[in-house]
């Protein structure tokens, strides 16, 4: 099967630990609780984005490019306030950083998963426009990757304690 390591033991006596060994592979094709687990990692970080303006990332410069006085003035006028950036009404943001609200995408299947918003304007944010200067949204920087990779070995770890005893995991969850 593709994308799966195949281990085969010759062992006088070695058919407990081939059951226990098919048992396991059966068990780790369903990787959903540790893709969960990475949607928490991802849309903290979305978070954070919006959190600093663009500095998560490192986007260069510190953060987003600051809004025009003519925007500013247009979302006082609105009933906006002043800032913060791409933050109106909250609905990009909620999007992005809740789990379930209104245009939240949160795909998580045995073998990936996908994160991200359906809002239709996060695209023009987040690559720019003629009119508009990009304003990265979306991301996934070292740390990110980092913790994902963390968080998917760990998961991996426990379920190798709980199938196999003794071997230094103790199955803790």
């Amino acid at each position: 099967m593709p994308g799966f390591i195949e281990i085969t033991f010759e062992v006088a006596g070695a058919a407990p630990i081939q059951s226990a060994m098919v048992s396991f592979g059966n068990e780790i094709r369903d990787l959903s609780p540790a893709w969960d687990e990475v949607g928490d990692i991802v849309r903290a970080n979305f978070e954070e984005q919006f959190f600093t303006e663009g500095g998560y990332y490192g986007t260069g410069g510190g953060g987003w490019v600051p809004l025009k006085p003519s925007t500013i003035a247009d979302r006082i006028r609105r009933g906006y306030g002043a800032g913060p950036i791409l933050q109106r009404d909250g609905t990009l943001f909620e999007s992005l950083a809740t789990k379930g609200s209104p245009g939240n995408i949160n795909e998580v299947r045995a073998d990936g998963a996908s994160f991200g918003t359906q809002i239709p304007y996060a695209r023009f944010h987040q690559d720019g426009t003629s009119r508009m200067p990009k304003r990265q949204i979306v991301g996934l920087g070292w740390d990110t990757r980092s913790a994902i990779i963390k968080a998917i070995s760990q998961y991996i770890y426990r379920r190798v304690a709980a199938n196999f005893p003794g071997t230094g995991g103790g199955g803790e969850e």
